[in-house]
Order: C-alpha cells, then structure tokens, then sequence
C-alpha cells in the first residue's frame, strides 16, 4: 500500500525513456543510478537514451558512457543520436505515406533551433509505445524526499503544491531523503482508476473531495477513467526560469519565504526549493514538468511541441483536452534535481519575468481554452489541429486580440491571489515590506494588469 492506493498488476514500467545534450558525466550518473537503484528492489527496465547532442565528439562521449552498462544486469540501455533519428524517420515516412520533412521535424526538430528537446521526447514515445513507462531528466537521481506533514491522505481536484526555500543549495541535503521504489510509487498511481476509490479500497476517511470541480465529475462520470500520467515533487534546483511562481501559489508559501529577509534574498537567487504536494492530488487537469513522470503509453498519446521550452506544458494541455477520461496524479514525494553546474536566478527575475510568457507557455494557454471536437483522442487531435491552423491564419491584430482574451484572466487571478494574500498577512511585519509598484501598500486589481509588470520587492 502506497499513498492508499491498492495496486493493479496490469501496468507494470518495464521502460524508462531519457533525453540528453551535451552532459555525458550527468548521463553517466544518472544511469549509475538507476542501476543501483532498480538492483536494491529486484527491478529491471529497458532504458533508452535519446542524444540530442550535434558535435560527433559529445555523441562518441555520450555513446561511451552509455557503452559502460552494457553487461548490467538490471538496465539494458539502448543509444540514439540525430543521425540514427533521421534514418528512422525516412523509413517512417515512407511506412506512413507521409513527407519525410514532417516526421524528421516531429523526432528531431529543427536545427536552427537550439532546444528540440520535446522532439527527443518524441522519440521516446515512440520507442516507448504499448509501455507504461518512466520519462526521467538526465540531471536528477535516484534519491526521494518526503514532504513535510506528508500524509497518506488523497485530494481529488486542482493540485495544491508547497514550496520551501534554503539558503544554500547543499542545504537540500537537510529533506527527509527515504528508499524506496521510484517505479513502484508511479506504478500505483498509474494503476488507479475509479474502481480502485468505488471499490473501498483506500482508508476511510482519507479522501477530500474538496477541490472536486464539474469538470472532474464529468470526466470519471463514464466509469472508465484512469492516471495516465504520474507526478512527483522536485528537490533541489526549482526547474523554473524565475520565481515568480513563489508568490502566487497561496499564502502560506509566501509566508515561508517571507520568515526574513536573508533567507527572502537568498531563495530569490539560488533556485534551490522543496516542493510538492502534501497528499497525492487526483485531477483531470494538470501541468507537468517531466523530469521524473510516469506515463500510460499503452495507447496513442499526444506529441510534445518539438522545438522551444515549455514543451511538457505545451504536451499535458493536450493531454488534458485530446484524452477524454485521462486522469492526472502527483505525489507527496519530491526526486533530487541536481543539474552539473550551480544555476541562480538573474538579479530581479521575478519582476522581469511578471507579465511575461515564451511561446510554449502561450500555445499551452491557447490549447487549454480550446474545446476539441470529437469522442476520441484522434478526433480531437484533429480538431484541435485544424482550430489552430485557424488562429495562425488570423491578421495581426486580430491573434493578438485573442492572446490577450485568452491570457488575461491568467494574470488577473495571480494579481488577485497575490493581492488576497498581502491582505490576510498585512500584520506580518515583513510582509508589510512586500509591495506592487512603487506604492507603500499592496494596491492590486484584475483590471490594473499592467502592476504586475511593476512588481518590487523589498522596497
């Protein structure tokens, strides 16, 4: 029994998919990892590394890393670079009848590009199809962390995730780390359904049915829906460009990063967090970042953005709305995300970065506050596709006038959060310190969107 759940014994992960680019010592860790790892509990999986790597130097590095577990008894790791990629892709094409242009782009992306990495993730998916499968990040390792006040306890509805902040990055060490099976903890998320909670099979009493939306409720109302994508918390580096998401992810988080003003300055720089959700959240709707996410690819799934970041948020909005009783889960545990280099955030990120979103961010928005048409996965890619064929033939003006519709009420429920928030802690002596604009007091409306790009802190 993990997180209450009763497992199924028919999704078992047997595969484990891995990007990588230019870091054979973090491949090579990551892979010495996952073999200690899978021998301590008696597992074995097939692993394959997709290179993403363009000089023939980094790929004979990456190649020579992976070459070393060759005669590992628990992981059978298999190798490809951009080459091999383009070899598969002409004989696809040819095999689907399709240009041989379109399926490079999909598994390769596009070399002016300098991150393709969702089109590494493609070819994973593809490799991985008819699995229940692992997709890990080359920097994070086989160590878990249990977040505090964690309980057995299940929320079904809008995930709720807690943030806590260090001083210094060694200071990640300080978590709860445990041992226990990475794959087994994704394996009972995967394998539960509503049967499992119809069937009484969770403690009594340890369900919240609290943040339970009509959404939610439409989609299990068939009786046949299941996880098909399993979570888990980040310890260590955030994975996040700024850290705007630290204000507007409710009161309590900002509260701890408010204790004082060094621990205040210090997490604003070094992008070391622990964070993640208290109890293991169920919910029909759900980002992901995928350096450690399990997946249902037993059937047909969705294709992540090939080129430009924010291609995971671009990939679970169309899971979201192209898999029609596809449910999302996320645990109260948190995986080590220790890239090879110490990143901090740039000075000021979160005020430069308010207001602001690349290009995946807001086709993931737009995907969102699409309704697709049709009753299967491929009917509604379909549709899908053809709506925003639509949007990009639209004049100038006119795209522009739909972004913002469908951008707008994103920032006004930040602005209106974080405002809620400064208000309920306006007695707190260091949140009085905690302004928008240049204004001694938190002054913040959905209709004045234009303070968020004002933001200070510290004032």
């Amino acid at each position: 029994m993990v997180n209450g759940f009763s497992a199924h014994p028919d999704k078992s992960i047997d595969f484990i998919g891995i990007p990588t680019r230019n870091r054979p010592e973090v491949l090579h860790r990551i892979l010495s990892e996952l073999s200690r790892h899978l021998q301590t509990f008696s597992r074995k999986s097939e692993v394959v590394v997709i290179d993403d790597s363009e000089s023939p130097s980094m790929q004979a590095q990456n190649f020579q890393a992976v070459s070393q577990f060759a005669a590992d008894p628990s992981i059978r790791v298999k190798y490809a670079n951009v080459e091999l990629r383009k070899r598969f892709a002409a004989r696809l094409a040819a095999a689907l009848g399709v240009e041989e242009e379109i399926v490079s782009f999909a598994i390769i992306g596009d070399g002016g590009v300098s991150v393709c990495t969702g089109a590494s993730r493609n070819s994973i998916q593809l490799e991985g199809e008819g699995h229940a499968m692992l997709c890990m990040d080359d920097d994070v390792q086989c160590r878990l962390a249990v977040l505090p006040e964690a309980t057995e306890a299940i929320a079904l509805g809008t995930r709720s995730d807690s943030f806590w902040f260090f001083r210094k990055p060694e200071d990640v060490e300080n978590c709860r780390f445990v041992e226990e099976d990475l794959l087994l903890l994704h394996e009972k998320l995967l394998n539960t359904n509503r049967a499992v909670i119809d069937q009484g099979t969770l403690p009594e009493g340890n369900i919240s049915l609290s943040f339970v939306t009509d959404g939610f409720l439409k989609r299990i109302s068939g009786g046949n829906s299941s996880v098909i994508m399993s979570l888990m918390g980040v310890a260590g580096d955030v994975a996040l460009n700024n850290p705007l998401a630290y204000f507007v992810e409710g009161r309590e988080n900002l509260q701890r990063l408010t204790e004082d003003e060094g621990l205040y300055r210090a997490a604003l720089r070094n992008r070391t967090v622990l964070r993640g959700p208290r109890s293991t959240f169920i919910s029909d709707r759900m980002g992901c970042m995928s350096y450690c996410m399990g997946v249902d690819n037993t059937e047909m799934l969705p294709p992540f953005s090939p080129i430009g970041r924010a291609q995971e948020f671009v990939w679970s909005s169309l899971v979201n709305n192209c898999v029609p009783n596809g449910l999302f889960g996320i645990m109260p545990r948190a995986i080590l995300h220790r890239p090879a280099g110490i990143r901090e955030f740039e000075e000021d990120a979160a005020v430069l970065g308010a207001g602001k979103f690349n290009s995946g961010e807001i086709l993931s928005f737009i995907i969102l506050a699409e309704r697709p048409r049709g009753g299967t996965r491929a009917e509604r890619l379909r549709s899908l596709s053809v709506r925003l064929r639509e949007l990009s033939e639209l004049p100038d003006t006119s795209l522009r006038e739909y972004l913002w519709l469908v951008v707008r009420p994103i920032l006004s429920w930040w602005i209106y959060r974080l405002d809620a928030d400064l208000q309920l802690a306006s007695g707190n002596q260091i949140f009085g310190r905690v302004t928008f604009g240049a204004s001694n007091k938190p002054v913040c409306t959905p209709s004045k969107i234009a303070i968020i790009q004002r933001l200070t802190i510290w004032n």
